[in-house]
Formats: C-alpha cells, structure tokens, sequence
C-alpha cells in the first residue's frame, strides 16, 4: 500500500504547491505588485495556466463566477489539501 500511497501524497503535495504560487500570483496581479508584461511572470503564470487548468474547469463548470472573482482555484486547493491531509491516510488506514 505505501507504494501506492506514497506517489499520490508526492503528487498532491506539489499539485498544492503549484496551486498556492497560483492563487499568490493572481492576488499580486490585482493588487499591482507584479506585472504580467514581464516576461518571466508571464512564462511563470503560463506554465501554472497549462498545469493547473484541467483541474480547475470541472470546478468552474460547477461553479460559477462570482462578481469576477474565480472560486475554483481556492476550491481545488481546499479540495486537495482535504484530500492529502485527512481523506488519503483514511483510506489507505495511516489515520
């Protein structure tokens, strides 16, 4: 089973990682903080965009955006955190 369980936390941890420079580049983007012209924010947020967007578009579908603020990044972190802290060593009995 640790062979099993292992990768998948492996995996959900960076996923988490990737999800939270996500959402902290987004806020800086709005708050002017950093600047999307720039070209090593742009190829950064680009490459998180590829990552991250088939995560994000079944969470989108379910919810809608709310007065241009996109929930489905802060759900999916929620989601995975969840998943990684307390569903995964449920299942797999390391509770």
């Amino acid at each position: 089973m640790l062979a099993i369980y292992g990768p998948i936390q492996l995996i959900l941890g960076i996923l988490t990682y990737f999800m939270f420079i996500q959402i902290a580049m987004y806020w800086m983007l709005i708050l002017g903080v950093v600047s999307i012209k720039k070209p090593l924010v742009s190829r950064i947020f680009y490459v998180l965009h590829i990552l991250l967007e088939p995560i994000y578009r079944p969470i989108r579908r379910l919810v809608p955006e709310k007065d241009y603020v996109d929930l489905a990044p802060i759900i999916a972190f929620i989601i995975t955190i969840s998943l990684r802290q307390y569903i995964l060593p449920a299942v797999f009995g390391y509770a």
